[in-house]
């Protein structure tokens, strides 16, 4: 099920919010993408792989 979040940009209402709530899933995902672990509690990143 993907978030919900109300605002109003209008009334200037949970605007703020819903952008950092927002970012902060785009931090997850991008993260989970960039960063690999290499199985020894060590982050590869941008190597190609394992």
């Amino acid at each position: 099920k993907a978030p919900y979040f109300t605002a109003s940009a209008l009334k200037g209402e949970g605007v703020y919010e819903t952008l950092r709530e927002i970012s902060k899933l785009v931090v997850k995902a991008v993260s989970k993408k960039i960063l690999l672990n290499d199985g020894k509690g060590r982050s590869v990143v941008g190597t190609g792989g394992l």
